[in-house]
């Protein structure tokens, strides 16, 4: 079983009439009201597609699926244009410029995932940032040597570890 079919209950290339159906209010995708995934699967699967569906919306038996389908036909089909990906955009750059840094700006990225309403990345990001200001605030808390004379008044043993043999050692000897 492929993947689309076990979570959209259609193959891939019904996938967008589905979501267009459902929406997706994470990505700002309005749908149809009262209609879900496995409502807008069976729907695809017994019409074929979301155009067909739409056409003979006047067929369906269920009063409130019916209207909704009636009525919010033109949003659907926003829907479709939302879900579709673009294929014929101008790329004018490299591919090797499309590589992703592994240190994002969150002071840019986060603005812009708000701007854009793209409301999962934008928790998933701002988590990310309570997280490091969680860590900043606990190494904040760990006192600092002020002055050389304080250095030299902790007593501490320091081991240099180059291999395995040296790590062992040093475990034995601090059991």
């Amino acid at each position: 079983m492929s993947k689309f079919l076990k979570k959209f209950g259609v193959y891939s290339n019904k996938v967008i009439d589905v979501q267009s159906l459902a929406g997706d209010s994470s990505d700002n995708i309005p749908g149809v009201p009262g209609i879900g995934v496995k409502t807008a699967a069976e729907l695809i699967n017994q019409y074929g597609d979301l155009e067909q569906l739409l056409t003979r919306a006047t067929e369906i038996k269920q009063n409130k699926r019916r209207e909704n389908l009636i009525e919010y036909a033109d949003q659907a089909r926003l829907s479709r244009s939302l879900v579709t990906l673009k294929k014929d955009v101008p790329v004018s750059s490299k591919i090797d410029e499309f590589k992703i840094n592994s240190i994002l700006d969150l002071n840019k990225l986060i603005p812009f995932l708000k701007l854009h309403g793209f409301k999962s990345l934008l928790n998933k990001y701002e988590n990310v940032v309570k997280e490091e200001i969680k860590e900043e605030s606990k190494v904040s808390k760990l006192n600092v040597i002020k002055n050389d004379q304080e250095f030299k008044s902790i007593s501490k043993n320091y081991y240099l570890i180059e291999n395995l043999s040296d790590l062992k050692l040093f475990f034995r000897q601090m059991l």
